[in-house]
């Protein structure tokens, strides 16, 4: 959405590199996510100077692979991007309670599906264990 005044945070070659590197990530959309943040401003657009080297119209207009190199990560880093605030709001947006049950059994599920080969994670379940 266009604004009178945008102002842009991580155009940054350093961003850029760290995005493209993410697995899956196509060349064009992010040079559109780039693009596009770029040109929201009606009468202004400020760039953020964040001491790191913005990021040029060489680096824009260079076609870069898609990564096919996927990495295991802990659950916790899939936050790091995350502000604070937006997962608060998430979180705020949830109802919760405890559970209060008797049955401690192990719960057995299927670890795999066959249909997509995917790994589901499997389950523990303790005491602690709240519903949303």
């Amino acid at each position: 959405m266009e604004r009178k005044i945008c102002i842009v945070f991580d155009f940054t070659e350093s961003f850029w590199n760290l995005r493209k590197k993410q697995p899956l990530q196509s060349y064009e959309i992010l040079r559109n996510i780039f693009c596009v943040a770029a040109s929201r401003g009606k009468e202004r657009i400020i760039f953020v100077n964040q001491n790191e080297e913005l990021l040029s119209e060489k680096t824009l207009l260079e076609k870069t692979g898609t990564a096919f190199s996927f990495k295991d990560v802990n659950i916790s880093e899939m936050f790091d991007f995350k502000y604070q605030e937006d997962i608060e709001e998430c979180f705020s947006a949830l109802r919760t309670e405890v559970l209060d049950y008797n049955d401690y059994s192990e719960i057995n599920i299927k670890s795999n599906d066959i249909n997509t080969g995917f790994l589901i994670a499997e389950l523990q379940f303790d005491s602690k264990m709240i519903a949303g």
